[in-house]
């Protein structure tokens, strides 16, 4: 996988890929907009809005397949993928790595993910 790819799967390994990583940042921000969204079409919105964040950036969603015996990567297909997106902005989980209230970096988390809230990054 790439740099930017969402690699799918459980462990460090996913936890702490930096696509992964930018991946939680997008989702974290828009879970407030998801959980307060009307219907589902509103909901389907924010989280297709994510995949293209992260398919504009260069990012790929992509799972070893566990049956192989090289335990190839492909890329997750299109219904697959968000379905996974918004499962994760339902969630009540927050990755290790994200800043805790009262960190020192806790303040430039919250810039970003204002910043990401107010597409003024993408």
């Amino acid at each position: 996988p790439k740099t930017l790819d969402v690699v799918g799967g459980r462990g460090g390994g996913a936890n702490h890929h930096p696509g992964n990583q930018n991946y939680w940042m997008k989702v974290l921000c828009s879970r407030s907009s998801y959980r307060s969204s009307k219907n589902d079409k509103e909901k389907t919105d924010i989280a297709q809005r994510i995949i293209d964040d992260i398919e504009s950036e260069g990012g790929r969603f992509v799972q070893r397949d566990g049956n192989d015996p090289e335990k190839r990567w492909f890329n997750l297909p299109n219904k697959v993928i968000l379905a996974k997106v918004k499962q994760a902005l339902r969630d009540q989980y927050i990755p290790l790595w994200a800043p805790v209230l009262g960190s020192e970096h806790f303040i430039d988390f919250i810039k970003i993910i204002w910043l990401y809230a107010h597409h003024a990054v993408v």
